[in-house]
């Protein structure tokens, strides 16, 4: 029996399916990416990442060709590092990054930014469709559309159904990722799964 909750507001949207009936599969093969400072974070005073929006990080980085590329990675280490902290709070251990969530953060990422609008489909489907297939008994997906690390992490933590995901102990690895639109909106996707 599937179950699946989907909430929707204007800048943020959640979806979790927990897959109750996959008991006995075998766990994914995955590789963990460790969360480590950047030169630019490493610049930031003393406890002000969870403060500083990732724009002011970001404005310590060189202005090159590869800027806007580095600006996403800065997004998304400070990002992780805001819900882990959250986490810690909470009790719960730190999500580690899994190379099959992020590929599924970062292609639902580039839906919404090529698409220009926030949401949970696309071209390859539903939650069910992309996450379903990963291995996970459970999984989850938070999705939002603002302009700083800092920002998202308040909207998914000032609403029930994404403060459920990221509070969710069962969970251990996740998928982050963020890109930019044209229009230059930056859309948030961080995929959960246990």
């Amino acid at each position: 029996m599937l179950t699946t909750i989907l909430r929707r507001s204007a800048r943020v949207s959640v979806g979790v399916l927990a897959a109750g009936m996959l008991v006995g599969l075998a766990a994914p093969a995955v590789a963990e990416t460790p969360v480590t400072r950047t030169a630019a974070e490493a610049q930031l005073p003393a406890g002000a990442e969870a403060s500083a929006t990732t724009d002011a990080a970001a404005s310590l980085l060189p202005a090159d060709s590869r800027s806007e590329r580095r600006k996403e990675r800065l997004h998304n280490r400070v990002g992780l590092r805001l819900i882990n902290e959250e986490r810690a709070k909470a009790g719960c251990a730190p999500l580690q990054q899994a190379d099959n969530l992020v590929a599924a953060a970062s292609q639902q990422s580039d839906v919404q930014a090529r698409r220009d609008k926030m949401g949970h489909d696309g071209p390859n489907g539903d939650i069910k469709g992309r996450l379903g297939g990963l291995g996970y008994s459970q999984y989850a997906e938070n999705v939002a559309q603002y302009q700083s690390a800092q920002e998202a992490v308040n909207a998914w933590m000032n609403s029930s159904g994404h403060r459920a995901n990221i509070l969710n102990c069962a969970y251990t690895k996740t998928g982050f990722d963020t890109e930019k639109s044209a229009s230059g909106k930056w859309y948030w996707t961080q995929t959960f799964g246990a």
